[in-house]
């Protein structure tokens, strides 16, 4: 039936990526593209199928392929809308939103999703803090990653508290010219006062410059 058909173009699109990945011919992008379509055409009600289709737009996109990025961010709107709870979308689509400028929807989804899966925290934390240090997102970021220190796992009774936090916080409050706040981060609970601190890259905030879509 058709979404028997619309999984064989799934298939056949990820193996095309797969050979453009190995090969480096832009055909096979161009053809996992059309199948990446084809498969919707036949079934839009799959996320996982608009997670495909963005995940080939974005790397039309690294391409510089016209109007790519903002096919991306679409296909993964769309696959958020098919299961909105969904950590990994949400972090798809904010890497988007973060590429174009759109800092503070970026922000909210990135948050969002380290919320429901903390895991998250160590490959999008660094993205995070990059619009945070953009004015006037840093007081926002240290007052989370404040609330995230003790945030409860819903499936562990233990509280979560990841060391990258407590870096990430300090250069914040760092940023913010809170000196002496970076400096207690840079001293964990688990970790003795006998222990060295870290530098610190050298940061400061920086003035939000809009951006539309290109």
């Amino acid at each position: 039936g058709r979404e028997q058909l619309a999984f064989m173009y799934l298939q056949e699109s990820i193996d095309l990526v797969q050979q453009f990945t190995m090969t480096g011919e832009p055909q096979n992008l161009s053809r996992a593209l059309d199948a990446a379509g084809n498969a919707i055409l036949l079934d839009n009600q799959q996320a996982e199928y608009w997670i495909n289709l963005g995940l080939i737009h974005t790397q039309n996109s690294s391409l510089h392929i016209l109007r790519s990025a903002e096919y991306a961010e679409d296909a993964f709107v769309e696959a958020l809308s098919l299961n909105p709870e969904d950590p990994t979308v949400m972090t798809l689509l904010a890497e988007r939103l973060f590429e174009r400028g759109a800092f503070e929807e970026a922000l909210f989804f990135f948050e969002t999703a380290i919320v429901l899966e903390p895991t998250l925290i160590p490959s999008v934390m660094p993205k995070m803090v990059q619009a945070y240090l953009i004015a006037p997102f840093t007081l926002r970021g240290a007052q989370f990653l404040y609330d995230l220190r003790f945030m409860r796992l819903s499936s562990s009774e233990e509280f979560f508290v990841s060391p990258s936090i407590f870096y990430y916080s300090a250069i914040l409050h760092r940023a913010m010219g809170d000196y002496d706040q970076a400096l207690s981060d840079c001293i964990p609970p688990w970790i003795t006062s006998s222990v060295p601190l870290p530098r610190f890259p050298n940061v400061g905030v920086r003035r939000a410059r809009g951006r539309g879509r290109s």
